[in-house]
């Protein structure tokens, strides 16, 4: 077998075995008791595996690659990539040591406090909840290499223009770059496969993907025991990655509507509807012409009364920072001409945070 055939074989085995562990939603397969043992020993054994990678640890001064790295940012004290994983946990803790939105006493009376929260439109809201997973979806393991059209250009554009408006509490609303412009950012990805031993890690990835597949019941079976601790997602993918193990060529279904283009639609949802970028940056711009961008108080001012019609939501600094970030990271990977290899299994970390950890809560104001 030569080197070009080894590794499109282990690119389709990787794709379908990061596709399979994100698929599963949450992390409650790793506690103990939750699944057999030697089932959940196997999945442990497939992400080892999956994880491991050459290019790690990321080196001073080294170029962010959009497979493996954030790219809207770099380490917060060294100059570095930021991994995804690092990226995830930085979110989890700055999450978890915000004190909440600021009041202050004037004459009696509770006030927001000046330049210490972010006052937002429910329509804006909403969308910001959902966008969260596109990000989701863009940076899970496994997904395949693409570059980003044209179309995307004002949905990347108008991401981070709100992302902007969220830190104005420490900005005063002034903008800045285009986290796409950003000089430390990748052209090109390193490939999963490219890795000395690809010959012997190849053989690593196939039995553990096999092994961990193979140990998924079918869905009749999982019907018959009540069994709802195994995502019926993960099914058809567990189902293809065991033909991969063996030996089968086909290629891994990624997108839910046929005809989808990573680079001009979205790739989010279960969905057969096609939602191109350029029409999902339209309802934005629509939102904001009639409800405006988030602002925050720059002297004290009372909290919004609650309006059902036209809600206004408040939002701490911390959650509004957290969310510029969330909204630069897409804004970067939705940059025209952005290419990026497939995502490698670090993603599942990021895609984890977003998923069940700080996406959650910061989802959690209203309707989500």
């Amino acid at each position: 077998m030569n080197n070009s055939t080894l590794a499109a074989k282990y690119e389709r085995l990787y794709s379908a075995a990061g596709r399979m562990m994100w698929l599963q939603r949450g992390d409650s397969w790793r506690k103990e008791g939750k699944w057999p043992d030697h089932r959940r020993r196997a999945w442990l054994d497939l992400e080892s595996v999956l994880a491991d990678d050459p290019t790690y640890p990321p080196q001073a001064g080294g170029l962010s690659d959009p497979a493996r790295h954030v790219i809207s940012r770099r380490h917060p004290t060294e100059d570095r990539p930021l991994t995804f994983s690092e990226a995830a946990a930085d979110w989890e803790a700055r999450f978890k040591a915000d004190p909440g939105t600021e009041f202050i006493d004037v004459d009696g009376f509770s006030r927001l406090a000046p330049f210490a929260s972010v006052i937002l439109p429910g329509s804006l809201y909403k969308d910001m909840g959902w966008i969260q997973y596109e990000l989701d979806a863009r940076v899970a393991p496994g997904r395949p290499a693409c570059v980003i059209g044209d179309d995307a250009a004002d949905l990347s554009l108008v991401l981070h223009e709100v992302a902007d408006a969220l830190r104005s509490p420490e900005t005063g609303g002034e903008p800045t770059p285009h986290p796409g412009t950003a000089p430390w950012i990748a052209r090109e990805s390193v490939k999963v496969s490219d890795r000395p031993d690809l010959a012997e890690h190849y053989e690593h990835l196939r039995r553990a993907a096999r092994r961990a597949a193979e140990l998924i019941p079918s869905h009749a079976e999982l019907r018959a025991a009540r069994d709802f601790s195994v995502s019926r997602d993960i099914l058809p993918t567990a189902a293809t990655l065991v033909r991969l193990a063996d030996d089968d060529n086909r290629e891994v279904a990624w997108e839910k509507a046929p005809g989808a283009d990573p680079g001009r639609h979205l790739v989010w949802g279960d969905s057969p509807e096609l939602t191109e970028l350029k029409d999902e940056a339209a309802t934005w711009r629509e939102h904001l012409r009639s409800d405006g961008l988030p602002r925050t108080p720059v002297a004290p001012e009372p909290q919004p009364q609650w309006d059902g019609a036209n809600p206004l939501l408040v939002m701490s600094k911390t959650r509004s920072l957290l969310y510029a970030e969330v909204l630069d990271e897409l804004a970067a990977r939705l940059y025209p001409g952005r290419s990026s290899g497939m995502i490698h299994y670090d993603g599942y970390w990021l895609t984890r945070a977003l998923q069940s950890g700080v996406g959650y809560e910061l989802r959690g104001l209203y309707w989500f």
